[in-house]
């Protein structure tokens, strides 16, 4: 890969990953050409006093089916092979050696940057990477989608059809 390339590093539950996610990371390559974006499903976040609903395994099934075939967009499972919780910066640390001289962006949406400051070593991951955040679209939300899915109602505009039929198919989330 070219050392001046330009990756993004979009980590979160993805419980489940859903259409915001999706159009976030594409309008982030778009807008800042970037090279390749890495979706980092989190074993447990440190905010959170309950790890995910789904299963890591069914997590990582529906990024699978969401991100398709799309050479730009990547799964790395780093976060899920640590010891809970995680930790943004070891997965800053993670993809700085593994792309030494790479330009990082971090992606994340505007609600999560407002306690930004309350983040394990911030200052050291404000000097590694460049953030990249945008407001909800469509203000989905991988709660409201597990809520629609536990009342029976149709999932369709919120997530990809291939992650619908898994959930359904599955009994995800008391669908």
């Amino acid at each position: 890969m070219n050392p001046s390339c330009r990756i993004g590093i979009f980590g979160g539950s993805f419980d489940p990953v859903h259409l915001g996610h999706v159009k976030l990371a594409e309008k982030a390559f778009k807008l800042k050409s970037l090279q390749r974006i890495y979706f980092i499903p989190v074993k447990r976040s440190p905010f959170k006093s309950l790890g995910p609903q789904a299963s890591a395994q069914d997590r990582l099934s529906m990024l699978r089916l969401a991100l398709g075939k799309n050479p730009v967009f990547k799964i790395s499972s780093c976060e899920l092979r640590r010891s809970a919780p995680s930790y943004t910066i070891h997965t800053v640390r993670f993809f700085r050696k593994k792309f030494p001289r790479a330009e990082l962006f971090l992606l994340m949406a505007a609600d999560a940057m407002k306690h930004f400051g309350k983040w394990k070593n911030s200052v050291e991951i404000r000097k590694e990477c460049r953030f990249l955040s945008s407001k909800r679209i469509g203000r989905i939300s991988s709660r409201d989608i597990r809520s629609r899915a536990a009342f029976g109602q149709s999932l369709k505009g919120w997530v990809p059809g291939k992650v619908e039929s898994y959930i359904l198919r599955k009994g995800l989330y008391g669908a």
